[in-house]
């Protein structure tokens, strides 16, 4: 899934039990600008109205600086476990902090 930092814009799907249920709203709330996906959460709507809150944390960061375009973005990739979990359950991107 794909959130706006500021609340504007989610898409994506859910996929769980063999079922995708598309994203409707979506706000990401992240650790702190030094290491933003340290602790992230998650809070996501759902097209059939359910509301999941997920707590992610990296397990691997990587920082980067993308240099493409007029202005370089600061980009960080993480592999993230959810909070109580020990094995990595995806990849989360933050940028243009």
């Amino acid at each position: 899934m794909t959130l706006g930092l500021d609340g504007s814009a989610a898409s994506g799907f859910v996929c769980r039990d063999g079922r995708h249920v598309a994203v409707v709203a979506g706000r990401a709330v992240l650790a702190d600008t030094a290491s933003p996906l340290a602790q992230l959460r998650l809070d996501v709507e759902l097209a059939d109205g359910e509301r999941l809150s997920v707590e992610a944390r990296a397990v691997h960061r990587l920082p980067v600086i993308r240099a493409r375009g007029s202005a370089p973005v600061r980009v960080e990739f993480a592999a993230c476990r959810l909070a109580e979990e020990r094995a990595p359950a995806g990849w989360c991107e933050v940028a243009g902090l």
